[in-house]
């Protein structure tokens, strides 16, 4: 029994607290205050938050966002009070066009958040007042195209967000003729250029798997018959170009070891030379060299036979090796011939899907462009 007092006492208390809470919302309505710190107070006590945009700079920005139910188009009226307001947040507020009365009198704003409030065309009518404004959001209202000379008329601004507006591409189009240089969100122009470089990548993808295909179904119909056979020729052309890269290498081991032996010999000789000039009169000396230029000359000339032996054995094994690898290719594209094409068929087939959805998607904003132009 005293523990279902003592929760139903806890409940009684969550709904007084509830009651007092709701209350207190409903409590607040606006009155005037003759300072800017006093505002901000108000403003805090009703949930919203007053910063200054920089630690340099004197401007100051108003978050609305996470009001209480409190709140009202009225209590906008604390904004005036506050010095160089350039930026206002209110989206999601409870903010209709009553309250855009009150921001038109914001003379210094430059951003304005309406984003997914309750205004309306009338309400951006409204606005014409606010001269510095640069960026304008009405994401999410149900603003239509009978705002759009509104905002064109607004004279300093820069970008307008209209994204899930009732806005439509006509409407887009017919500001952007009037504000070439504005930045509209979302931009039907900017759509169709992306579309169409969608619609172009896809179509370059389409025409290099259309190739493909073509190339992998003239080797099913071509090289698979073959396999088998272009299998041996390779397994042949192998077994002969390792036995010709045998041979070709022990070419160059014996022209290098030629050129060596040719080498020393010259050397061996030079050092020759120099002792018979040196001691003209010693007989043997004279022999030795002479002996030894005999031995440098057929050894330099046996080189050579080497070295043109192994150049023939080189030039011979590269284009075997040249064919083997040829017939390598032939019979593994042989072999991959039915998997390749049918690879090749999946990839030409989603590569037609591809260019089909990226082209019908470029001709529906094209037609949508000629029903705003009508």
């Amino acid at each position: 029994m005293k523990g279902g007092r003592a929760a139903s006492l806890i409940l009684l208390c969550a709904f007084a607290n509830v009651a007092v809470a709701a209350e207190a919302d409903r409590a607040m309505p606006y009155t005037p205050v003759a300072s800017m710190e006093e505002a901000i107070e108000r403003i805090e006590q009703l949930g919203g938050s007053v910063r200054r945009v920089s630690k340099d700079d004197e401007s100051v920005e108003l978050d609305l966002r996470f009001v209480t139910a409190a709140f009202k188009d009225e209590h906008l009226q604390y904004a005036l009070n506050l010095k160089q307001l350039v930026s206002l947040q209110v989206t999601d507020a409870p903010i209709t066009d009553a309250g855009v009365d009150h921001i038109a009198k914001l003379a210094d704003l430059k951003r304005l958040y309406l984003g997914r409030t309750a205004v309306t065309d009338a309400g951006v009518k409204r606005l014409a007042s606010l001269k510095n404004l640069e960026y304008l959001n009405l994401h999410g209202t149900k603003v239509s195209d009978a705002c759009i000379e509104s905002i064109a008329a607004l004279p300093n601004l820069k970008q307008v967000y209209l994204w899930k507006s009732g806005v439509t591409d006509g409407g887009i189009a017919r500001l952007q003729r009037q504000r070439p240089k504005l930045e509209v969100t979302p931009d039907p122009r900017g759509r169709h250029d992306r579309a169409k470089a969608i619609w172009e990548a896809a179509k370059f993808s389409l025409d290099n798997a259309e190739a493909e295909l073509v190339l992998a179904e003239r080797d099913l119909k071509d090289l698979f018959p073959q396999a088998e056979k272009l299998k041996k020729e390779f397994e042949a052309a192998k077994k002969k170009a390792d036995g010709l890269k045998k041979l070709t290498d022990d070419a160059r081991k014996a022209a290098d070891d030629a050129g060596r032996k040719a080498d020393d010999l010259r050397k061996q000789h030079e050092n020759a030379e120099r002792e018979a000039k040196r001691r003209p009169e010693d007989k043997k000396l004279q022999a030795n060299a002479g002996t030894l230029a005999k031995q440098h000359a057929d050894a330099t000339s046996q080189h050579e036979k080497l070295a043109a032996k192994y150049e023939a054995a080189k030039q011979e094994n590269d284009a075997v090796q040249s064919a083997a690898r040829e017939l390598q290719q032939m019979s593994s594209r042989a072999s991959n011939a039915k998997k390749a094409a049918e690879e090749a068929r999946d990839i030409a087939e989603a590569a037609r899907a591809q260019e089909a959805d990226a082209r019908k998607s470029l001709e529906a904003l094209a037609q949508s462009a000629d029903r705003t132009k009508d």
